[in-house]
């Protein structure tokens, strides 16, 4: 419809109102892939997932480690079909996965 404005993303208490469209995401950082949801350092650690990688988005969480959250994807890759989760971004502002744009089809 065209209509241009602002949005919240999230609430002061940590709580997401918007997510990232599209199911598709491309690492930019090196990241673990993790068995579970929750950030356990060096445990459960499926693999590293390189820089350029490609996955499909299978689930959305947060987790609470810090008092804006973390947003974390449960996620198959591209190349090996690994699945497991993977932080977006952290607390400081490091991004690890980028949403790919999607092309939308042109009306003719």
């Amino acid at each position: 419809d065209g209509v241009v404005g602002w949005v919240t993303v999230a609430g002061n208490q940590g709580i997401t109102f918007l997510l990232p469209g599209g199911n598709v995401f491309k690492v930019v950082s090196p990241v673990e892939l993790t068995e579970d949801v929750k950030e356990t350092e060096g445990q459960g650690k499926v693999r590293i997932l390189k820089e350029g990688e490609i996955l499909e988005v299978m689930e959305w969480a947060r987790t609470s480690s810090s008092a804006l959250g973390i947003t974390r994807v449960r996620a198959k890759a591209q190349g090996d079909g690994a699945i497991g989760w993977a932080t977006t971004a952290d607390s400081s502002g490091t991004v690890y996965l980028e949403a790919l744009e999607v092309p939308t089809p042109s009306h003719v």
